[in-house]
């Protein structure tokens, strides 16, 4: 049996969450737009993919769906 593990992150990059203008950052969309920020500014030891976690109670929430 395969265990999961999920990974956390916190960086000090700071952004005005307007993903959706920011022309720094790759994506079609403003979420795929904040994986690509993500992916920048996580920590150089971590490998794999990393996602940013974008929950406001209103337009996303925890454990939907996620947009490929």
């Amino acid at each position: 049996m395969e265990l999961l593990k999920t990974i956390f992150f916190v960086t000090l990059a700071t952004h005005d969450g307007n993903f959706g203008g920011d022309t720094t950052v790759s994506g079609s969309n403003s979420i795929k737009k904040a994986y690509d920020f993500c992916m920048k500014h996580k920590p150089s030891i971590l490998t794999g993919t990393y996602k940013a976690l974008l929950v406001d109670n209103s337009n996303r929430k925890p454990l939907s769906s996620e947009i490929d």
